[in-house]
């Protein structure tokens, strides 16, 4: 089986997504441009699970955030500013027209200054020499031209005493009540904007206003490469490290974890997209965040009626970004647009219409109030997914089966089986300490073979010495150690998890299990069965025509007289005091004939019962089969069908559209028959049931 897991599955491409899918289920999808859920939903190939999903199973690492809004008035500098861009004709071709892209020029130097007076500088700067030198400049953009140098001076005179949203910052970031220390390594600060000259003033004016040092305040944006990016984030990490602000452009809201030692984020813009407002604040407030996140927004006041209104959108982006945290867990039930351009694309071509704060705000509510009836793709794709987990009501954890085992812990097992496999002679250098729950081996041969399989070479020790541990506590404690580094060592842990899924353990249990040899199971004593009692501990196995196990059952076959009757093995394990340690070894050799002899009724007792369990099973798996079959052939004639009507669409030549037809037609059916012939291999069960003898029990 394959599972993906994603943080973004959907990035507004359907295609993208249909390719996703098509890794679960190559059929699952007819046309990947043109779809709905309901071609592959009731599959249960998606579930989505937010925050607020899991938040009781995990509360003691979802720590509830703090929000700070923080509301300042325009200085008249400002207030100045927003009045001379209220006032440029923009042009376009030439010609001032009071039109939509008028506004979309207006909204998008409004958005420049909105982040900071420099950014809106620069971004006016440029666009006064495009139009100075171009040699047939028309009236029209003469005047504009005009109007921006007069915004140009309105700008300049902005300082960041009278940048009000400076100043409200840097108020809040001294005020004792707020806490921030830059001199604790474990107090950092991540400051959001989405305009680069932004982030390159914030440099500097916060390090003069802050007194900063060197290398306490670095600026991490999408323009620097990678690995200067990723050095960033790591230095960041680090408690040594004297960086304690990171200015960060949205390339940062994605992915990086910032929280290891920062719990404070400031948006010093706006984002003008729901999305982008959910994945910066992911950096800080995610899993693992040990304090409560503190998210600051800033809020600037003004008496200018345009710009008032159009602060007051993004005011309500925020505010239903914070509903969507509480509530709903997917801010995109709002907007119903899946991409953070395409967002921002809606809210300027909204803020051009004129849209006011009032009507905006009601037409957010009726978009989510109506959302189950609109067409929603993302709430339609994941509705099966959601409506099981409010069926089930449960945590996902109350469905995880403790296995049975003899020994109390996997460090238990791994301990005994090294030293049980290693008389008379060694199979490995190898301690075990009980006090840490550490086995320290040194991997021989076979088991290096393994490892170069098995692990990456990051993890693999040049000297083939490993240490495994099964304490959680110091596991996270090395993993702790690993990410605190310095940049020139190596940054994985140096203790490997002691679970079953280790590739020592699975190498460890596959020794054990051919100690004994080909057809040769232990006999076990035990005190607590009764005198005519004697037991078989038997697996049964039912595979498919590919060979693999579909149904594994253990079963005790306990004979009393003559008879044989089944036992759980969970029931006879308790009942005979199976245990590692809980039997003594006597020394002595039994005579194992009589034992041996029964073998053959115990094994055939056990066959029955198998035999029986496939009847069922394997009517189970054929009406589950014929469903299938059944469904893929409807998936397969809808492709033909959207085959047909694509190529009917097509203006190309009737020559092309054979071709493509013959192409097309050979690819569906080879998809469709290796699928349809990988379904009836891994659901048809093989007749005969696999038996294997594991112990033998006797007094």
């Amino acid at each position: 089986s394959l599972i993906l897991l994603s943080a973004t599955p959907h990035d507004g491409s359907a295609r993208s997504f249909a390719s996703l899918m098509s890794l679960l289920d190559p059929t699952a999808i007819s046309d990947p441009d043109d779809y709905t859920p309901d071609d592959f939903k009731n599959k249960g190939l998606v579930v989505r699970r937010f925050k607020k999903d899991i938040r009781d199973q995990v509360s003691n690492d979802f720590q509830d955030r703090q929000i700070i809004q923080l509301k300042h008035q325009a200085s008249p500098q400002e207030e100045e500013a927003y009045q001379s861009l209220l006032e440029i004709p923009f042009t376009q071709k030439g010609k001032h027209n009071a039109g939509k892209q008028q506004e979309l020029q207006r909204v998008a130097m409004q958005k420049a200054i909105f982040s900071s007076p420099h950014a809106a500088l620069d971004s006016t700067l440029r666009r006064i020499r495009l139009l100075s030198e171009n040699p047939n400049i028309t009236t029209d953009e003469h005047a504009e031209v005009f109007a921006l140098q007069n915004f140009e001076h309105a700008l300049k005179q902005i300082d960041s005493q009278s940048f009000s949203k400076f100043q409200c910052l840097v108020q809040q970031l001294k005020n004792p009540t707020f806490g921030w220390n830059p001199a604790d390594p474990a107090d950092r600060l991540v400051v959001f904007s989405e305009r680069i000259e932004t982030l390159n003033w914030l440099l500097t004016s916060l390090t003069m206003s802050l007194k900063l040092k060197q290398g306490q305040i670095e600026i991490l944006h999408g323009g620097m490469p990678d690995t200067e990016q990723q050095n960033l984030v790591e230095r960041f990490g680090r408690r040594e490290d004297p960086l304690r602000v990171m200015l960060c452009s949205d390339v940062a809201s994605e992915g990086l974890n910032l929280h290891y030692f920062c719990h404070r984020l400031v948006h010093f813009d706006l984002p003008w997209s729901l999305m982008v407002f959910q994945q910066r604040n992911g950096r800080v407030d995610r899993y693992g965040q040990t304090l409560q996140p503190q998210i600051l927004y800033l809020f600037t006041e003004t008496k200018v009626e345009k710009i008032r209104g159009d602060l007051r959108i993004l005011k309500i982006l925020q505010t239903k970004d914070e509903q969507a945290y509480r509530n709903l867990g997917d801010p995109a039930s709002f907007l119903h647009v899946y991409d953070p351009e395409k967002e921002a694309e809606k809210i300027s071509e909204l803020m051009a219409a004129g849209i006011t704060p009032e009507t905006f705000e009601a037409s957010l509510e009726d978009s989510h109030d109506n959302s189950e009836d609109d067409g929603d793709f993302l709430a339609s794709l994941f509705e099966a997914g959601e409506a099981a987990a409010k069926a089930t009501q449960m945590s996902s954890v109350d469905s995880i089966m403790n296995s049975i085992s003899l020994f109390s812990d996997d460090y238990a097992f791994a301990a005994t089986a090294l030293k049980q496999l290693s008389q008379p002679d060694p199979i490995a250098q190898f301690n075990t300490e009980d006090a840490t729950q550490m086995v320290i081996i040194t991997a021989p041969v076979d088991l290096q073979e393994r490892l170069k399989r098995s692990l990456p070479v990051e993890v693999r020790a040049v000297d083939h010495r490993y240490t495994l541990c099964a304490s959680k506590d110091r596991m996270i404690d090395a993993i702790e150690t690993a990410r605190q580094a310095k940049l020139e060592e190596e940054s994985w842990p140096q203790l490997h998890y002691l679970w079953p899924q280790h590739p020592v353990m699975i190498w460890l249990l596959d020794r054990v299990i051919t100690a004994f040899g080909r057809h040769r199971a232990p006999v076990i004593r035990s005190d607590k069965l009764a005198t005519y009692e004697r037991a078989f501990i038997l697996a049964g196995l039912i595979p498919n025509r590919k060979g693999q196990p579909l149904l594994v059952e253990w079963k005790v076959a306990v004979q009393r007289g003559q008879q044989f009757t089944l036992e759980s093995f969970e029931t006879f394990v308790t009942r005979a005091g199976l245990g590692a340690g809980s039997l003594p070894n006597r020394g002595d050799l039994q005579d194992t004939s009589s034992i041996q002899a029964a073998l053959p009724s115990a094994v055939e007792a056990m066959k029955k019962y198998m035999v029986n369990r496939q009847t069922v099973f394997d009517a189970e798996m054929r009406q589950k089969l014929s469903g299938t079959l059944a469904e893929l052939q409807r998936l397969q004639t809808l492709q033909m069908e959207q085959l047909e009507l694509r190529l009917q669409a097509n203006q190309q030549a009737e020559q092309f559209k054979r071709t493509r037809r013959e192409r097309r037609t050979q690819q569906i059916h080879k998809v469709f028959d290796e699928y349809r012939q990988w379904v009836e291999d891994t659901m048809t069960t093989e007749p005969q049931p696999f038996i294997q003898v594991l112990a033998g029990v006797i007094r």
